[in-house]
């Protein structure tokens, strides 16, 4: 089965193709969602906010892992600092 890198801001997965495809889908229909706080303010303030998805390519993406790759690197391991 063809496995696939997702990223996800710093981190990145590895699994089967159809299950990355399914997390980008359900991703796409997300919205955004923030608590701000001014702490500036007497009294402090806190504010929550939900808007509709800014596409930002560079934190979430899907990357084809050849199979003869993913094997090696399952043998491997985890890697030792």
């Amino acid at each position: 089965m063809s496995k696939a890198i997702v990223r996800v801001g710093y981190s990145e997965y590895v699994m089967n193709m159809a299950d990355a495809v399914t997390i980008m889908e359900i991703m796409s229909k997300a919205e955004n969602y923030k608590v701000a706080r001014n702490y500036d303010t007497t009294p402090n303030t806190t504010s929550y906010h939900v808007w509709d998805q800014e596409v930002d390519h560079d934190q979430m993406n899907i990357q084809l892992l050849p199979d003869a790759v993913y094997r090696v690197a399952k043998l491997a391991g985890k890697p030792i600092k």
